[in-house]
């Protein structure tokens, strides 16, 4: 708008709506970008026990599809998810090898020590790496997975590398978002 003289003038509206973008960059300065505050987890990450032949009725179980295609019926209650999982890192043979070895899932602190507990009971059971609660990627056999060293877990491949990367890529971020 302009007023008699020809100058430019701000109507209160503009100048509200001026403050307020103001006050939400702020706000959110030093939380990461605008964009992430929006954004919802992706690649979400569970591990389930696989359940085997002697499960009690009462305890529920869920089926998704595993790796090869065929029903696959684990317990229905994870024993690790993204919320625990600090992050994921590749493991190659060699840094030139496209391949992926096996992926290294980072627990946090109380994760690992939650783990400590069952950990020697899941060394001696299967179980499925679940993404988004419907794909499942891996199954491990019993004492598949190896433990490196205190707070990581080292599934062998093969995985797929989209799968891989997204894994990695997005871990950070599902963490953070599910301790808010």
């Amino acid at each position: 708008m302009r007023d008699t003289n020809g100058r430019s003038r701000r109507t209160p509206g503009a100048i509200l709506l001026a403050a307020l973008a103001v006050l939400l960059a702020s706000a959110c300065g030093g939380c990461g970008t605008i964009r992430d505050e929006f954004r919802s987890p992706a690649y979400v990450l569970s591990f389930f026990e696989v359940a085997g032949r002697n499960i009690p009725p009462e305890q529920r179980t869920a089926t998704v599809t595993g790796p090869d295609g065929a029903p696959l019926h684990i317990l229905a209650n994870p024993f690790l998810t993204a919320r625990e999982i600090i992050a994921v890192q590749v493991v190659r043979k060699s840094k030139d090898d496209p391949e992926i070895k096996a992926l290294q899932f980072c627990m946090d602190r109380q994760s690992r020590t939650n783990w400590m507990l069952i950990g020697q009971y899941l060394k001696s059971c299967s179980f499925a790496v679940i993404v988004d609660n419907t794909l499942c990627v891996k199954v491990c056999q019993d004492g598949e997975a190896t433990f490196p060293q205190e707070g990581i877990i080292e599934i062998p491949g093969p995985w797929d590398p989209d799968v891989a990367e997204c894994l990695t890529s997005n871990a950070a971020f599902n963490y953070k978002k599910h301790q808010d």
